[in-house]
């Protein structure tokens, strides 16, 4: 199958997050399966025009900023270079509103969807933007097949008029050979929680932030520790400061790879920890990557075949 994929980053873009990481995923293994993936995405200063990364051909086009104008010529230009069976649309920041240029069958991921939480993120100008572009998705995306990665992104996309029968949910996967507990970490002398992830005001770390002060007003000897970076760190050691929270709310900044592995400070109930862990780990353990992949291979394969009847 030749499938023609399109996102805002590459995995090797500097801005490249947990979106990159779940699309490379997906069709890294799908393309070690004998299927040609050709990605349409955004460059940077530095970046080559052309690569191939985890076995996929990509095309880097304009920049952070002007991808969303370029990225549809060079979708464009690849449609008439060469033959397609399928276009793949990664919607994780605007839409390209890519069902426009083509009739061949197409697939929508949505990780998710703004909404009016673009205005807690960026400039009233700026989320307008991502607001208003989002509007048109049921109608413009009305022969597409969408692929989900969460319940709760599907009931987003059904109530903003979706049919329900059109949308696939498909876990993510967890690398869980990678991300297993180091048996000689020590357990933590207090309950402490853990956030790892970009610090962005729409991933709601604020509502930790503030759920930890409540439960030490109410006497619980509870912490936090939040790992990663962006640009609402400011804002939100501000907020630890004004809650009183002291050394109970820890940033981290950037953790690698390696250091994730390590569940430093758990809970103080071990028995509680232990029975939790058990469950947490079998229910990653059933999102490997292969079954995502192959989830997704399905649905697309599907598509393919309902749209060519």
């Amino acid at each position: 199958m030749r499938i023609l994929l399109v996102n805002w980053n590459d995995r090797e873009n500097p801005h490249a997050g947990g979106a990159e990481i779940h699309l490379h995923s997906l069709f890294g293994r799908i393309a070690t399966l004998g299927h040609d993936v050709h990605l349409i995405a955004s460059g940077w200063p530095s970046a080559a025009p052309g690569a191939v990364v985890d076995g996929l051909q990509v095309t880097r086009v304009g920049g952070r900023h002007s991808f969303a104008l370029l990225g549809r010529g060079a979708v464009r230009r690849a449609l008439t270079q060469q033959p397609f069976d399928v276009v793949v649309e990664d919607i994780n920041k605007v839409p390209l509103f890519l069902p426009t240029l083509t009739r061949l069958p197409f697939v929508a991921i949505v990780p998710h969807l703004f909404g009016t939480t673009a205005f807690d993120e960026a400039s009233a100008p700026m989320a307008a933007v991502v607001w208003a572009a989002e509007r048109p998705i049921p109608r413009i995306y009305r022969r597409a097949a969408f692929h989900a990665i969460s319940e709760s992104t599907r009931d987003d996309l059904v109530r903003r008029g979706v049919p329900a029968e059109r949308i696939t949910v498909i876990y993510p996967g967890v690398d869980s050979a990678w991300y297993r507990p180091d048996p000689a970490a020590p357990r933590a002398a207090r309950p402490t929680f853990l956030y790892v992830g970009r610090l962005k005001r729409y991933k709601g770390v604020e509502f930790a932030l503030r759920a930890v002060a409540d439960a030490r007003r109410a006497n619980a000897d509870i912490s936090i520790d939040i790992c990663g970076q962006g640009d609402d760190r400011p804002r939100l050691e501000t907020l630890a400061m004004e809650l009183g929270l002291g050394d109970a709310a820890r940033f981290r900044g950037f953790v690698s790879e390696e250091e994730k592995r390590r569940l430093r400070e758990l809970a103080a109930d071990p028995a509680l920890v232990e029975r939790l862990g058990r469950g947490a780990r079998d229910f990653a353990e059933g999102l490997s990557w292969d079954a995502a992949a192959q989830a997704t291979l399905g649905h697309i394969e599907r598509t393919v075949r309902e749209r060519t009847r």
